[in-house]
């Protein structure tokens, strides 16, 4: 989970009534740098920008899609990042255009959290933002922006105030532990209730 700073931040977390936690970092659709947030993925992909290729018969392009983040390690940045080189036939319907983007993006957002959660960049950074709760949820949230640039996220996902935001962070609620019990559908109880077990 982001940090317990980072909230009510500009490009922090909040709180939402529809989306649960939402980081406004990963939601933000645009990138100044090629190849490099999913805004720039989407363009590419409607203009069909990319060197060609040809797919069967089809005529098809070459593009990459990456994802990364700053990690400062004292004096250095580190730019830990996930992406591949995708072809894409060319002359697809807008749906199917949308389809393609998805995938790229899903398949890429889900290496980056597999990146993130790996004992070295746990022990390089210091953190543990692998498969983080707000993350993929808060990454869907920004494609659609980027399908959509009208989208209104606050209309759309409720954020409440960044002191309720505050009381319902995880690092001031108790721990939780999912239990399964035989013959019980799995529930949630509190890692000290021996009972749920």
């Amino acid at each position: 989970m982001a940090d317990y700073s980072k909230i009510g931040e500009d490009f922090g977390i909040i709180y939402t009534c529809n989306c649960g936690w939402l980081d406004r970092a990963h939601s933000y659709p645009d990138s100044k740098c090629a190849g490099m947030g999913v805004a720039n993925l989407w363009k590419r992909i409607q203009n069909e920008d990319g060197g060609n290729e040809v797919m069967g018969r089809h005529p098809a392009y070459v593009l990459s899609y990456r994802q990364d983040a700053v990690k400062k390690i004292g004096p250095l940045k580190l730019y830990p990042g996930a992406g591949n080189f995708y072809v894409v036939r060319r002359k697809l319907a807008p749906v199917h255009k949308q389809q393609v983007a998805l995938a790229i993006f899903m398949e890429v957002s889900l290496k980056f959290e597999e990146l993130q959660n790996s004992w070295l960049a746990r022990k390089l950074t210091g953190t543990d933002s692998g498969y983080s709760e707000e993350d993929l949820v808060s990454n869907l949230i920004g494609f659609y922006k980027a399908l959509y640039p009208k989208l209104d996220l606050d209309a759309l996902c409720k954020p409440v105030s960044v002191e309720a935001s505050r009381k319902g962070h995880p690092s001031l609620r108790h721990e939780s532990t999912l239990h399964f019990s035989r013959g019980h559908a799995p529930g949630w109880a509190r890692s000290s209730d021996t009972s749920a077990s």
